[in-house]
């Protein structure tokens, strides 16, 4: 089920990849639109370590031995992009925290809810998320009101995920094991075939073809020599 899971996703995941680095370098402009000539610290961390990693993530789903950990790679990259969007938030004043902090929400809730990830893949995401988000945000004094409801809110879009996800790993084993069992009837199905053609046109006790099967081979030669003229 994961080498399937992994051919199945494997070009959605390197289409997800170029449409989010892209987007990552776009929105170095609504940090200048924010932070006007308080961006640099920003940048550094958007562009000096953000940005590398994502390209590496990207790189290594390039290689074939990346296709059977694809789903680590993904954690990996889902965590490593909302961990440095949280040290952005840090590094900027106060009022623009929170929105940093809402774009980290944003995105954790879409990697976790269209990635395809497996049920426990996304409970460990959204737990390890919770702890950072924790670590980040409880240190901060100032507005803890949004700061608790915020970490309340977080909480609750990582359990709506996990059970999106459950739902949808859920019905993804289903489809797969319908179709091994389809595969196998099929085959069941085509072993019973030949056993009954046998049946039809080998004489049982030599072995050798029957009058029915002389026929049908007679008449096939038949039109392919007068085919082919001969």
């Amino acid at each position: 089920y994961r080498r399937y899971c992994a051919r199945r996703d494997r070009r959605y995941v390197r289409n997800l990849l170029n449409i989010l680095i892209a987007l990552y370098v776009l929105y170095g402009a609504c940090d200048w639109f924010l932070l006007q000539h308080e961006v640099g610290p920003v940048w550094l961390i958007r562009y000096g370590f953000a940005l590398p990693g994502l390209i590496l993530l990207w790189l290594l789903t390039r290689f074939n031995l990346a296709h059977r950990h694809l789903e680590k790679v993904v954690v990996a990259g889902l965590l490593w992009l909302a961990f440095t969007t949280l040290v952005m938030a840090r590094s900027v004043p106060v009022p623009v925290m929170n929105l940093y902090l809402t774009s980290v929400l944003a995105i954790v809730m879409a990697g976790l809810t269209i990635t395809r990830l497996r049920f426990w893949h996304t409970v460990f995401t959204g737990v390890v998320y919770l702890l950072a988000t924790a670590c980040v945000v409880l240190p901060v004094e100032q507005n803890s009101r949004y700061l608790i409801y915020y970490l309340l809110l977080s909480v609750g879009v990582v359990l709506f995920c996990c059970v999106a996800q459950y739902s949808a790993d859920r019905s993804g084993r289903r489809e797969f094991l319908q179709k091994i069992i389809i595969h196998r009837k099929n085959l069941q199905l085509r072993k019973v075939n030949l056993y009954l053609r046998d049946l039809a046109e080998i004489d049982a006790l030599t072995g050798i073809a029957n009058r029915r099967y002389f026929d049908a081979v007679l008449d096939e030669e038949w039109r392919r020599a007068r085919r082919r003229k001969y």
